[in-house]
């Protein structure tokens, strides 16, 4: 039964949304089973699966905003690099001195899927890692403190919630 209070314009958005689930659940079938003979059937199925997954269980504030991935692949691949030449750097300089240390950073990201994407992806640039997340407190452990870390990690912040809708103001 349709919703009465649902807007007219939510309609294609939310068909839009089931095809990308759908080429979602396809695409992945593929990079699993190579899409060969009688799997390439059994795929539609499942890639239906998605749709209806990705339409009715994820909330809207746990939605990725599309457009906001190309400019957002861009800064984490040029942060990646930055943060590599860095932690290379500090590895082939023994004089260097290196201080790890903790730090709280206290998360304005909305909880559930914006905070934990954060966490991922802080743990995926080198000379970072997320230990624990308690009461929307990320714990980052840094490799040294020569970069300005907290700086960049709330760029990461602001770039993520972005990528939620949480940051609409922000400039690529």
């Amino acid at each position: 039964m349709r919703d009465q209070n649902a807007h007219p314009a939510s309609e294609p958005a939310r068909l839009v949304r089931g095809l990308l689930w759908f080429l979602f659940g396809l695409l992945i079938w593929a990079a699993c089973t190579g899409l060969q003979g009688h799997d390439a059937l059994a795929a539609i199925p499942v890639a239906f699966l998605f749709a209806w997954l990705g339409i009715t269980l994820i909330p809207a504030h746990e939605r990725i905003r599309l457009r906001a991935i190309p400019a957002f692949s861009l800064y984490f691949i040029h942060q990646s690099i930055r943060a590599g030449i860095h932690v290379a750097y500090l590895a082939l300089h023994p004089w260097q001195r290196v201080s790890p240390r903790w730090i709280a950073l206290d998360c304005t990201l909305p909880a559930g899927a914006p905070q934990a994407l954060f966490a991922i992806l802080v743990s995926l640039l080198p000379g970072t890692l997320c230990g624990e997340i308690e009461h929307n407190v990320h714990h980052i452990h840094l490799l040294t403190g020569t970069l300005s870390p907290e700086a960049d990690l709330r760029e990461l912040e602001r770039r993520v919630g972005r990528l939620f809708g949480a940051n609409p103001d922000l400039k690529a």
